[in-house]
């Protein structure tokens, strides 16, 4: 998974970037819910865009992350990590490929970092499963 955009990042103006997003030990787990992916990198989006711009975002982004972890993800990390594969969210979201959905949004996520010079700071899913926590392995989620 890798595209070549022209994007104006405040790092490098005007040359182009390759997005590649970072892997995760979670990208190896098939049994991931996609639906809850989706909105974590959604989150995650919405994170890194608002992030730099932010000229209060010492206190902003650790309060915005908190709250979304307790809110949102708290209820559903069992079910993120342990999703039941004969689920069919077909009804309520469309016979979409859920996954290549997940993987653009993922690709727009690594963007809006690069694009404000933090993709260091991209955020990781955070939820374990077979009692290990994922991490970013320094490797590339090329698929």
């Amino acid at each position: 998974m890798c595209a070549y955009f022209q994007i104006d990042n405040l790092i490098l103006k005007d040359e182009p970037v390759a997005i590649l997003p970072p892997h995760e030990i979670a990208d190896d787990n098939l049994g991931t819910d996609l639906i809850i992916d989706i909105f974590w990198w959604l989150f995650s989006f919405s994170f890194g865009s608002c992030y730099s711009p932010a000229s209060y975002r010492s206190s902003w982004a650790p309060r915005y992350k908190k709250l979304f972890h307790d809110d949102f993800l708290e209820p559903l990390l069992r079910r993120w990590s342990l999703v039941d594969p004969h689920t069919d969210f077909g009804y309520i979201f469309g016979n979409f490929d859920l996954k290549n959905l997940r993987d653009n949004i993922r690709m727009c996520v690594t963007a809006a970092y690069t694009r404000l010079g933090i993709s260091d700071r991209q955020l990781i899913r955070p939820y374990t499963f077979s009692r290990v926590a994922n991490f970013k392995t320094g490797d590339i989620a090329v698929k």
